[in-house]
Order: C-alpha cells, then sequence, then structure tokens
C-alpha cells in the first residue's frame, strides 16, 4: 500500500517524524492546500528522478486529459 500523506509516511516509518526534509514536504503540502489547490497535487514519496543533479524536493505536472497519460516536465 502507497503512502498518500506525509502522515501515513511518518506512520508507516516512524524515524523520519523528525527528518527536516520531510518536515518541509509537509508544510509545503500543507500551504498548497491552504491556497486552495488540494485537489490539484497529490503526494507521491515514490516518485524519483536522476540522483545526478536532483538533491531535494522533486516534482512533475500531468495533463489532465486522458489522451496525454505521460507527465509534461518535471523539476
Amino acid at each position: 500500500m502507497t503512502a498518500t500523506t506525509v502522515a501515513d509516511l511518518v506512520a508507516r516509518f516512524p524515524v523520519l517524524a523528525d527528518n527536516a526534509a520531510l518536515q518541509e514536504m509537509d508544510l509545503l503540502v500543507q500551504q498548497l492546500a491552504a491556497l486552495g489547490y488540494a485537489e490539484y497535487f497529490q503526494f507521491k514519496p515514490a516518485l524519483m528522478r536522476g540522483f545526478d543533479y536532483y538533491d531535494g524536493m522533486v516534482f512533475e505536472v500531468f495533463d489532465k486529459h486522458p489522451d496525454n497519460n505521460r507527465a509534461m516536465f518535471g523539476g
């Protein structure tokens, strides 16, 4: 089963409760929700991009049209 919230991830891996990066992610999720964007994003802790140059938070942007099932861009 996949964690769908930061709280889910911490519940499964309690050692992450004090992780600064995860706390930063939780704050971002809360801020996006407070701005009314909750329906436009998903928390997916398994998302990963190249280790060569990414060392922090990563994201992917998808089109909601069913004919385009690939990421449009990410970073």
